[in-house]
């Protein structure tokens, strides 16, 4: 510990990372998540996990918009599932949108009116 030139309590001294890392390196390292495989009624397809760092903003500052969590939950896919779900209850889209989030590893799911 050191006073860091200063009088009174010391510092810890931090550890400083002396070894430049490179974005390969943290690509290498990331924990991905499997596509998410949905039954659209005889078509499976498979959504892939929300892991890009634009659809993890997109979720995280449309948590309280539905429709914009879902298309940035199923992508390209967006059109497909919401022509099956918008005729459903909320309690399928909250569902399902749980569901998604419990595969992708997600903390929590937006939700719909009435939603949890």
């Amino acid at each position: 510990m050191s006073t860091n030139g200063r009088k009174g309590k010391p510092v810890e001294q931090r550890n400083v990372r002396t070894e430049v890392r490179t974005f390969e390196q943290f690509r290498a390292e990331a924990d991905r998540a499997e596509p998410y495989p949905l039954d659209l009624g005889g078509e499976v397809i498979e959504i892939p996990p929300p892991d890009t760092t634009e659809q993890v903003f997109t979720l995280s500052e449309n948590g309280h918009k539905p429709r914009e969590a879902l298309k940035a939950l199923c992508g390209e896919y967006y059109e497909r599932v919401y022509s099956r779900l918008k005729g459903e209850h909320i309690s399928v889209f909250n569902g399902l949108v749980a569901d998604m989030a419990a595969h992708f590893g997600m903390g929590s799911a937006p939700s719909g009116p009435g939603g949890n």
